[in-house]
């Protein structure tokens, strides 16, 4: 069943990737506090959740929190960019705690809808969000990781057994993401153990990509700003979320509306209902 469900997955992407990403803070209210970002569009409400954990080390922040965050807003969702900070000596299961917390700000906010909620990161807080989506199950809908990082053996050690995740999870890396890490074969490395787990697994292997303003640099800057104009790897960000976390269906073309439903219905089959009504009796016995 998950090669027919990862297939469809990316001709649905493909479908809708057209209008996708955007600038500007119109029509979304944008906060800062401590270099961590919450953003929504100014009317409306409840909005589906999304938290999103940036990469680095040492100091040094990977992704753009405020640019994510605000394009999440401009989709539609209420999102929390949580900037971590890095001491020496903190430690991986520390930034763990973090990005918990994190996911606990957001659930708290007045706007948020907290039966949709989906996480996003990059590198090192790919590696994070996955630890997250394995230990906050019954909370998430979808998963999304970005290059995950090996963070020493933790990514490692957190895919021992897959056993947790239950949310649909999108993996995507560049295909030239060797240099800082061999991202590729841990994503690869991911997938597999997700697959052999018979979860809800999707794949985006990006190709080779040339930042021309950056000598030397790999495919790891491809997540590295929301806008990039060699990838629309965002596209298929707001696609597997409208799909698995706004719950909004996408037009397939070549599929009358029969045959669309069909394919949305193939898609949702499984591990996502099952989820969502697991995650609504929990809901409901913590209320």
């Amino acid at each position: 069943m998950w090669p027919l469900l990862g297939a469809l997955a990316v001709f649905a992407a493909e479908a809708g990737a057209e209008d996708c990403g955007g600038s500007g803070t119109e029509g979304i209210l944008v906060t800062e506090e401590s270099g961590s970002y919450t953003c929504q569009p100014s009317t409306g409400g409840p909005f589906p959740g999304v938290l999103y954990s940036h990469g680095g080390k040492n100091g040094l922040i990977g992704g753009d929190l405020q640019g994510t965050c605000e394009a999440l807003a401009r989709a539609g969702y209420l999102a929390y960019a949580k900037f971590r900070l890095d001491p020496p000596g903190k430690t991986i299961p520390l930034h763990a705690l973090e990005v918990e917390q994190a996911l606990t700000h957001l659930l708290g906010l007045l706007d948020v809808d907290t039966t949709r909620i989906g996480v996003i990161g990059y590198s090192r807080g790919g590696t994070l969000t996955y630890a997250l989506a394995e230990s906050q199950n019954e909370v998430i809908d979808a998963t999304i990781l970005l290059a995950p990082a090996a963070a020493g053996s933790y990514l490692q050690n957190q895919t021992a057994d897959v056993s947790p995740i239950d949310a649909p999870v999108f993996v995507g890396v560049a295909e030239n993401d060797l240099y800082q890490d061999d991202h590729v074969t841990l994503a690869n490395d991911l997938v597999a153990a997700l697959t052999d787990g018979e979860k809800h697994v999707f794949y985006y292997p990006y190709p080779h990509y040339p930042d021309l303003s950056c000598p030397g640099c790999d495919g790891h800057q491809v997540f590295q700003v929301v806008d990039d104009e060699y990838t629309d790897y965002w596209c298929d960000v707001e696609d597997f979320l409208s799909l698995h976390v706004a719950g909004e269906t996408i037009d397939l073309p070549g599929l009358g509306a029969p045959g669309a439903a069909i394919a949305v219905l193939a898609l949702l089959l499984g591990a996502g209902w099952m989820h969502q009504s697991r995650k609504q009796s929990s809901l409901s016995n913590t209320e």
